[in-house]
């Protein structure tokens, strides 16, 4: 055995199995070495009798302060080797500096935990460069150390990025930093070659008329994220659903509401797609249509009672107590044209709880002729809207597929944002819920 190696199994047997845990954790080769680990502790009455110490200061019931036992640094270097390979060429070279950075590591025990490492600069007489060894534990160009990203990403599964960054005493920067980089860096990955069925919704980012539309697959997770509503969304998500291995021509059925923006942005850049209308914003839209009726009714008739009538009006006759039914009566005697608005509204419900297509259809053109020769002008109107796009409605009977997935998603996004009292960062708000709700491969 040559003394170069035996040089080297010294230094590994003087190791102590502190030392060699740590460097196990951290992923460390023979080729480093744990110096030492120095601790402080930030109280002086701190003993092994007395461990323990508050955390948490607050001052009239409010948190002021994050305290900590201490702080822990573990001092790294490199084995002193004669030579090293230069990264760019993989030429043998000598170090002709030694620099020392240092990394946060994850806290231990209730310390504030520091990597103090010593890194070679090498001076390549090959490729004529100056290059830094780079320090395996952590990314480069990077202030911590892997082991801490996946403390940190763990901890935003279910907290909120600022909450996070204050028990791990950092700047919210490096979370989101963090975040964001796996987030793009798992991207790429995402293969939505399968994808065949597309769910399309928007929610509101901060205030005023600011909106992400959504996309999610048939899957139940959102694959895209993008400002806006229009048709030119659509657009933007074809050409990314292209860059993932995907094709437009794949996707067969659309589920979206009555949103005239999806309509054309389909139509234009999704030909192969049935888009099919969501049955709830279909209630909903006769719902509102209901309510205008009412509300007509109400400045017209000013002396009658017709406040307190708008739920009554708006609920399904098998969801009415003894009082919402007594109010219909009153209703159909004194107000005929809300009533029959109304029975309107629960004829096109019945006709949506059909199972056969056919006679759904049947049902409808009758319910149409019924509308256009008594209906008032507001019922007209959406009876002709639904009759020019009766294949929208139709195609439900064929699909089976509703924009339930879609609410539910945009639900759970909802709570992300109400768990953080708002983002105001797009970019960060688009990669907390693509990281959460996304399923991406996150490798560390």
């Amino acid at each position: 055995m040559s003394s170069k190696n035996t040089s080297l199994d010294r230094f590994i047997d003087d190791e102590t199995h502190e030392q060699k845990t740590i460097r196990a954790k951290l992923r460390l080769s023979d080729r480093w070495r744990v110096v030492g680990n120095e601790v402080s502790c930030n109280f002086c009455n701190y003993s092994d009798e007395h461990p323990d110490v508050p955390e948490l200061i607050f001052v009239d019931g409010a948190k002021q302060d994050s305290k900590r036992l201490g702080s822990s640094v573990i001092q790294i270097e490199m084995r002193h080797r004669l030579k090293h390979l230069c990264p760019s060429c993989c030429h043998s070279c000598s170090a002709y500096e030694y620099v020392t950075r240092e990394y946060t590591h994850i806290h231990d025990m209730g310390y504030d935990c520091k990597l103090v490492v010593s890194l070679p600069k090498l001076d390549c007489k090959c490729c004529g460069g100056k290059h830094q060894v780079r320090f395996p534990a952590a990314r480069p160009d990077v202030s911590f150390t892997k082991e801490f990203e996946k403390t940190v990403l763990s901890e935003v599964c279910s907290s909120p990025m600022t909450k996070v960054a204050e028990k791990l005493n950092v700047g919210r920067w490096i979370v989101d930093d963090i975040v964001r980089y796996h987030v793009d860096r798992a991207l790429p990955e995402q293969d939505l070659s399968e994808m065949n069925t597309l769910f399309v919704d928007e929610i509101q980012f901060g205030h005023g008329h600011n909106y992400v539309t959504v996309f999610s697959d048939q899957t139940r997770r959102v694959v895209y994220m993008v400002s806006g509503k229009g048709q030119d969304t659509i657009g933007l998500f074809v050409d990314y659903l292209k860059m993932q291995g995907g094709h437009p021509d794949n996707i067969w059925v659309v589920s979206a509401d009555m949103r005239s923006a999806f309509e054309a942005g389909v139509e234009r850049y999704l030909p192969n797609a049935t888009l099919v209308w969501d049955r709830y914003h279909l209630v909903q839209a006769m719902n509102n249509d209901l309510n205008t009726i009412r509300k007509s009714l109400l400045k017209r008739r000013k002396g009658e009672k017709l406040r307190h009538i708008k739920y009554t009006v708006l609920r399904h006759p098998c969801n009415m107590d003894e009082e919402d039914e007594a109010r219909l009566s009153e209703i159909r005697m004194k107000n005929p044209d809300l009533a029959l608005a109304f029975d309107m509204k629960e004829a096109f419900c019945e006709i949506l709880d059909n199972t056969d297509m056919y006679e759904a259809q049947q049902e409808f053109e009758e319910w149409y002729a019924w509308v256009m020769l008594e209906g008032c002008e507001v019922m007209k109107a959406r009876a002709d809207k639904f009759m020019r796009k009766i294949e929208r409605i139709l195609a439900w009977f064929d699909h089976r597929v509703n924009n339930g997935v879609a609410e539910s998603i945009n639900s759970r996004i909802k709570k992300t944002v109400a768990q953080a009292c708002g983002y105001r960062s797009l970019r960060n708000f688009i990669s907390i819920c693509l990281f959460r709700h996304g399923r991406l491969t996150i490798r560390v």
